[in-house]
């Protein structure tokens, strides 16, 4: 009675106001009624009033008698943004909204040329491909943007014979030689699609990093001080059309922000008494049903029900009041009064001081749609984004709200244009120094020689970079005495009948009895001194007209040279004075060429044997001398091929005409010797010229078809003869007649190829100079009876076949080459040429191959990325390092994880168990993330009634939709932090053990002791690959493909048993440009990247046009070891064709450059110039601090979850 008589005395209203700032606060709050309270929308408009009427009371003193807070405080407003820096804030909202609308973002900033710079430093990291499709938007707007010059621009940019992104980014055809006639309107159509295919593939794959790296903030900054200058560029940030002195600044770039959002996203504002909402996003409507005008300035409570958890509610309110993130998920209820699942988030947001100002909800009606991994994505990604600070300075969230990754990737360098091989110098006190007569400084200081051409210092006469020295071609020949030996002996024997009688029957086995002939005739002459009888040898022997060798194909040209010649008869004549000398001369390069070709045969053969036992049968005058000579000769002659090479390039130094002699167990055939006459016709010094290909000799007006003739009678092993124009160092061209002899040595490897270049004038002296020149092929050698050294023997067996067939020894390529150099360290050295450069002998196998691993682990991974999570959650040890970055990363991260983890759990369980586990962590009132992340209904109070075989079925569903929604969004992310690496080391210790887990690693299985350890890893990766994957050993004559994988099938039709140990020109045909092959060999020989596109032939003769991308790999020591290429056919009617060049784009890009996966010295450098630029840009400073940061620092959302030190303010808001 006494209490119903004190509540009848409480009054139900007072006639007196509030003061101001309890009225501002009264007229924001939510209404009792429920009715949405649009007040809200103008709160600062209505706290600056009330503060206007409080200085009013105060000053008449109307506030005197009032009580006192214990401390006085103004009605509470937001800074505006000249009072605190919301830069960071601005920085993560303008990430989202970008993230969000990635292809509309990206294609607006590349028409800002600030942004274009700052992006051209970040692609520069990225992989070729990447660069490719990048500079093709740029030139693709370039064109559309032309307007009425749009014809003239397009011809400009297909002017390019290499290097154009505009043809290998489209399916256009191209003639360059009819460009003045080409319809460009015909190509526009071509040029649009690919703009939008390219664009797609950036935005899905290269902005997204751009936006994750430490160019982010410069670039969203210079964007935003033009929107505050008046400039509207075509993309904006979330601060466009705010003003920066408004107290609203804030809240209107999160309004911003929060539209580009598709799922549902509210923010309330917590210094509003009924905590109204102040914003809700159009994707609020989507949800729910209500609209802006519906759900502003209420309680969100209007989406509760009968069917709400109250318990729920509550655990919601504990979040409010302590400030604390939360993930949840309830029963609410939507307009039309439809019951949904809603999964739900809170995201505390403190001021710049600390106080407790903005909880922002995102929400999703959980339900089996085609959509909920999109939005769960999404859900995440916004949520980890978001600042847990008004200005987003907390020091645990800066890493995560401002990247510091120059690529994007913690785990990845970024890309270095050009990566310098070690030379090594011969170790000093070693017995092979002794023999090389210079320092090792000499030696690297020659094999770097700049060459400097009327193109420029260390270019080309196509104004290219000069090809690299192959360091085994920089030879030091040796002086030899057994030349005069065997040129004496041999005179001395053909002095003999019977020596000259088996001397000629061994030649005409050989079909060289002719030189045989004419020397004893013109020795007989000379002796007797009888000028008729030279006249008579002159006619018979040196006046004959020839054809030259290489008939088999050549060019009309070089036809026509020939028969120029043939036809003009003897009309010049011969002096007979000087008939006599013309034919010592030639008999004494007779006799040379005798001496060190077919000689040492001779003297192996069974006609040498034949002469010396008839010598000493029936001795005679001077038999005991020859037998003396040849004992000597024999005793002494080469022992090897290399050693023939020696004893060629001690006669060849006097020849008349250019000789240069490349080997052909050397990739690349450098020049491993160029006599005095190449280098008086050329202007190339010997230092500038040997250990490059001769190609350097070639220029714009090269004729292609020679080029050609070139390419398929070398390749195949047989003679050339071809007229080209060629160019001095000067850039004076010259007609050049080049005819070039393969020599093969006695296991029949190809071993070396000797050149002859004749400068063609057409003068009257032109006949006699072939008729001297054809004498002189002639005398070339096709085979040597002599063995290679050992290493080269190696070579040899590896080398791609001159008949176009498999190689099958390629499989065992480098357990060959190490067997051949152990073997020629055991050999003898006789007279062959030493090195300059001596290798060092390096033990590949106690290198720490730990980081290739990893790359190519991380690649593997990346590619079936369901397989590797479920592995890496089944795992102990890797499955806690994953829920420790999934904590840092989002609270609906952490919790869809330890879902999984949980399902796991119950699985792993007997199944009599199973029903019993399930019920046991269902009974958890709150933080359940079994309840949260499915859409089972559990009533807590009849737990023990519901269907536990039901609740689990759909619960196994929903685990399936977990991990995929992991895979695509959580875990590439973890790939790209540093937690991923200690992942892997957990994983690999494991297999280290003897223990294969659920994920593996690439180097599963295998022997990192044992040769070829790294191309065993390399063929396990790619065979994950969809894209056609191949790898060629660069140390390999003629560069036989040493593994293809299953992709190389599916592209191109071509089996590993049709592909492997073939040089990969097979899939070359008729309508292959030849410039872009120029392109690829230029790069193979460059040691360099390169993206082109060419067309190229599947096995059953069908053309198609071929992406390739190519990426050179050094060894540790930085030894050019591999190429690797991808590729793809760039088929418009296969839906998958972005994809797979994404694929292709992501391999490349991890692709680790070493074949231990250190990174090459030029790294570093590499870095501190990119950190340069970026602070020159408006980067900052401290970005070089190791590269990482990214989405490693990014899992600085336990910055948000520490805002539980907040709690106090919590309390005192209560």
């Amino acid at each position: 009675v006494q209490l119903d008589k004190l509540l009848k005395l409480l009054p139900r209203k007072i006639g007196l106001k509030s003061k101001a700032s309890a009225r501002a606060r009264g007229k924001l709050a939510a209404n009792p009624s429920g009715e949405a309270n649009t007040a809200i929308l103008n709160k600062e408009q209505v706290m600056a009033q009330e503060q206007q009427a409080m200085q009013q009371e105060m000053q008449s003193g109307a506030a005197q008698a009032r009580p006192k807070p214990v401390e006085e405080v103004a009605p509470a407003t937001m800074p505006n943004g000249t009072e605190v820096n919301y830069d960071n804030a601005l920085v993560a909202f303008t990430r989202i909204m970008w993230t969000n609308q990635a292809m509309p973002a990206l294609q607006g900033l590349m028409t800002d040329n600030d942004v274009v710079a700052m992006m051209d430093q970040f692609v520069s990291t990225c992989s070729p491909l990447v660069q490719c499709h990048y500079q093709f938007v740029k030139e693709a707007m370039m064109i559309k943007n032309a307007g009425g010059n749009m014809a003239q621009v397009m011809r400009q940019l297909h002017k390019r014979m290499d290097k154009n992104p505009l043809f290998y980014c489209t399916n256009n055809e191209i003639v360059i030689g009819q460009l003045d006639r080409t319809d460009w309107n015909s190509l526009l159509p071509g040029i649009d699609k690919g703009l939008q295919q390219s664009l797609y593939m950036l935005s899905t794959d290269m902005f997204p990093r751009f936006l994750n790296s430490a160019w982010a903030k410069p670039a969203i900054m210079k964007v935003a001080g033009k929107e505050a200058s008046g400039q509207q560029g075509a993309v904006g940030t979330a601060a466009r059309g705010c003003q920066k002195q408004s107290p609203s600044y804030w809240m209107d770039m999160f309004k911003n922000m929060s539209e580009t959002v598709s799922v549902g996203m509210v923010i309330s504002d917590m210094t509003v008494p009924g905590i109204p909402l102040a914003h809700v996003n159009e994707g609020f409507q989507a949800v729910t049903g209500y609209s802006k005008q519906d759900a502003i300035g209420k309680n969100c409570s209007f989406l509760q029900g009968q069917g709400t958890e109250m318990y729920l509610i509550e655990e919601i309110m504990e979040a409010l009041r302590h400030a604390d993130p939360l993930c949840i998920k309830l029963t609410n209820y939507k307009k039309g009064g439809q019951l949904f699942q809603c999964l739900f988030a809170l995201h505390p947001i403190l001021g710049h001081d600390g106080e407790y100002k903005f909880q922002v909800g995102i929400q999703v009606e959980m339900c089996e749609s085609p959509q909920i991994t999109a939005q769960l994505v999404e859900f995440e990604r916004v949520l980890r984004m978001l600042p847990s600070t008004t200005n987003g300075m907390d020091p645990e969230e800066i890493g995560r709200l401002v990247p510091v990754s120059i690529s994007g990737d913690a785990m990845v360098d970024p890309r270095v244009e050009t990566v310098k091989s070690v030379t090594h110098a011969v170790p000093e006190g070693t017995a092979m120094q002794e023999n090389v007569q210079m320092s090792a400084q000499q030696a690297k200081q020659q094999s770097e020689t700049t060459v400097t051409t009327a193109k420029g210092k260390g270019r080309t006469q196509y104004g290219k970079k000069f090809g690299k020295k192959h360091r085994n071609a920089m030879m030091q020949f040796t002086k030899t005495l057994w030349m005069q030996d065997a040129e004496s002996s041999l005179r001395k024997l053909l002095e003999n009948q019977v020596a000259q009688q088996a001397m000629m029957q061994f030649l005409k086995t050989e079909y060289g009895e002719a030189q045989l002939e004419f020397y004893l005739a013109a020795d007989a002459a000379i002796k007797s001194n009888n000028a008729q009888q030279a006249m008579q040898v002159y006619n018979q022997f040196l006046s004959l007209g020839g054809q030259g060798i290489g008939q088999q194909e050549r060019t009309g040209q070089t036809q026509q040279v020939w028969d120029y010649v043939n036809n003009a008869g003897n009309s010049e004549g011969v002096d007979q004075g000087t008939v006599m000398q013309k034919i010592k001369e030639e008999a004494d390069s007779i006799i040379k060429m005798l001496a060190f070709d077919a000689f040492p045969r001779f003297l192996r053969s069974r006609y040498c044997g034949a002469v010396m036992q008839q010598l000493r049968t029936n001795g005679g005058a001077g038999a005991g001398e020859i037998e003396a000579a040849l004992n000597q000769s024999g005793a002494k002659m080469p022992q090897d091929a290399d050693d023939w090479l020696n004893m060629f390039v001690s006669s060849a130094e006097s020849f008349p005409a250019c000789i240069v002699i490349s080997d052909m167990t050397i990739p690349g055939a450098p020049m491993v010797y160029v006599n005095g006459e190449f280098s008086r016709t050329t202007g190339y010094t010997k230092e500038e010229s040997v250990g490059r290909n001769c190609r350097f000799l070639q220029g714009p007006d090269t004729e292609p078809e020679s080029i050609q003739v070139i390419r398929n009678t070398l390749s195949k092993g047989q003679d050339c003869h071809v007229l080209l124009t060629n160019y001095r160092k000067n850039g004076e061209k010259f007609r050049n007649l080049l005819s070039m002899r393969p020599v093969f040595d006695a296991d029949n490897i190809y071993r070396y190829v000797i050149g002859v270049q004749f400068e063609v004038v057409q003068d009257k002296n032109l006949k006699k100079r072939l008729v001297q020149l054809d004498k002189l092929l002639k005398l070339l050698p096709r085979k040597i009876g002599l063995k290679s050294k050992a290493s080269a023997r190696a070579r040899g067996k590896l080398a791609a076949k001159t008949t176009g067939e498999a190689n099958q020894a390629v499989g065992q390529g480098d357990a060959v080459l190490k067997q051949g150099e152990q073997e020629e360290m055991r050999e003898g050295g006789g007279s062959r040429p030493r090195e300059k450069i001596q290798k060092q002998v390096v033990d590949q196998t106690s290198f720490d191959y730990s980081k290739a691993i990893y790359a190519f682990t991380k690649i593997m991974w990346l590619q079936d990325p369901i397989t590797a999570l479920r592995g890496i959650l089944g795992t102990p040890d890797s499955a806690s390092i994953f829920l420790q970055f999934a904590e840092k990363s989002s609270i609906l991260a952490k919790f869809h994880v330890t879902f999984y983890m949980e399902m796991e759990q119950i699985k792993g369980a007997p199944q009599s168990e199973q029903m019993r586990m399930a019920f046991e962590l269902h009974r958890r009132m709150g933080y359940n993330a079994l309840f949260y992340c499915t859409t089972n209904e559990i009533v807590v109070g009849q737990i023990r009634q519901a269907d536990w075989n039901t609740i689990l079925q759909n619960a196994l569903k929903w685990q399936q939709q977990t991990l995929f929604m992991l895979a695509s969004d959580l875990f590439p992310r973890f790939m790209e932090s540093e937690m991923s690496k200690q992942a892997f080391d957990k994983i690999r210790q494991m297999e280290i053990g003897g223990q294969n887990g659920m994920a593996r690693t690439a180097a599963c299985g295998l022997n990192p002791r044992q040769d070829g350890f790294y191309l065993e890893m390399f063929k396990a990766m790619s065979e994950t690959l969809n894209v056609a994957a191949v790898i060629t050993d660069m140390q390999i004559p003629g560069l036989p493909l040493q593994y293809v994988n299953e992709g190389f099938m599916a592209c191109t039709g071509y089996s590993k048993a049709d592909a492997m140990g073939r040089n990969c020109k097979f899939l070359q045909g008729e309508k292959t440009q030849n410039y872009l092959i120029d392109e690829i060999v230029e790069a193979l020989r460059q040691s360099e990247p390169l993206v082109t596109s060419l067309y190229n032939y599947k096995k059953n003769g069908q053309m198609f046009q071929c992406t390739l991308a190519l990426q050179p790999i050094w060894t540790e020591d930085l030894e050019y070891k591999y190429q690797v290429g991808m590729q793809v056919d760039v088929d418009p009617s296969n839906q998958n064709q972005m994809r797979l060049l994404m694929e292709m784009e992501r391999a490349m890009r991890i692709l680790p450059l070493t074949t231990t996966g250190k990174a090459p010295p030029e790294m570093e450098e590499r870095k501190v110039q990119l950190g340069q630029v970026l602070q020159q840009m408006g980067g900052g400073t401290g970005l070089m601090g190791g590269m990482g940061g990214g989405m490693g620092g990014g899992m600085g959302m336990g910055g948000g979850m520490g805002m539980g030190g907040g709690m106090g303010m919590g309390g005192g808001m209560g």
